[in-house]
């Protein structure tokens, strides 16, 4: 089972490197992403329901991703773009 899930995982996140440690004796397990130089982008823990339940384990990949997109995308402020709809600098001048 939890080799089935390894390969899922390493699967869905693609192509990030997944590490997916031992169980705990809850049956908890560290989660550990890292970036294509190797760098270390997010930890975290799944609990024994989340490795169990594919229901559960896709709304975990699908935050993982979330937090993956807001790790590697700049904030607005430092993009160059107005934070909103338009230019206030357009409007004083």
């Amino acid at each position: 089972m939890m080799h089935s899930t390894n390969d899922l995982l390493v699967e869905a996140l693609t192509p990030y490197e997944v590490v997916l440690g031992p169980a705990q004796d809850n049956g908890s397990m560290a989660l550990t992403l890292y970036g294509e130089q190797g760098q270390l982008l997010l930890e975290t823990t799944l609990c024994r329901a989340q490795l169990e339940d594919r229901r559960l384990l896709t709304d975990v990949v699908d935050g993982i991703r979330h937090d993956l997109r807001l790790i590697q995308q700049p904030p607005v402020w430092m993009s160059g773009k107005p934070l909103f709809g338009n230019d206030m600098r357009a409007r004083a001048a």
